[in-house]
């Protein structure tokens, strides 16, 4: 019976080496727990690491090369990100590119919800016009 149990062990090894970690939030605040995401070495095509975001939101990777690498989160419900980290020499995180909200965008997105409620009040004025006696 013990010969059984030594089969099915499985050998580790603790470290805490140079890990990237990479927390994640929604707009709003709270953490993307739980969602897909993948990690794509320097040049490279195919996925070096794939998983899902932990309960707060976040999501670690140990480079083993410097260079360029990208992280993409995607979400069912349409949230993501595609981030490059520049990773030196030294295995240390020196940069973090990607698209992000800026306040032009926000700002246009404003104007676009004020453009669809002035169309949806006009709508409204018109529809009752008709509709009444007379």
């Amino acid at each position: 019976m013990v010969g059984n149990a030594q089969a099915h062990r499985m050998h580790h090894e603790v470290g805490h080496d140079q890990t990237v970690v990479v927390s994640l939030s929604y707009p709003y605040g709270h953490p993307p727990a739980y969602e897909t995401y993948r990690v794509y070495a320097p040049g490279e095509e195919l996925v070096f690491k794939n998983g899902r975001t932990d309960a707060q939101g976040r999501l670690t990777f140990a480079p083993n090369r410097p260079g360029p690498w990208r992280v993409v989160v995607s979400t069912d419900d349409g949230h993501g990100v595609d981030l490059e980290i520049e990773v030196s020499e030294e295995m240390v995180v020196t940069e973090v590119s990607g698209p992000g909200h800026s306040h032009f965008g926000m700002i246009l997105a404003g104007v676009g919800y004020l453009f669809g409620l002035a169309g949806a009040l006009v709508l409204w004025r018109q529809r009752s016009r008709r509709n009444r006696p007379g």
